[in-house]
């Protein structure tokens, strides 16, 4: 199976699965499915950082979902989903 750029397995998984998930939850099934391969100790790290560069561009196609906190979102709030009709 083709290696996909963590954008793409993000995408791959989140249209798969049908529901908001975890930075870490995306990271682990597209571990686990064989989408990506890293050899990096962090990979969720990875991913999050891919995420949130993504996030800047309008046509993104994956959306941030979080609970506001005092400055910045609560601790293990963030969520990503697909944009509707992505």
């Amino acid at each position: 199976m083709k290696k996909l750029t963590f954008v793409e397995a993000a995408i791959e998984v989140l249209r798969s699965e049908g529901h908001p998930m975890t930075a870490g939850e995306i990271t682990q099934l597209a571990v686990r499915r064989g989408l990506i391969h890293t050899e990096g100790k962090t990979p969720a790290a990875s991913m999050v950082s891919e995420l949130y560069v993504g996030i800047r561009h309008a046509s993104f196609p994956i959306e941030r979902l979080a609970e506001a906190g005092v400055s910045r979102a609560k601790r293990g709030s963030v969520r990503w989903k697909l944009k509707v009709g992505k």
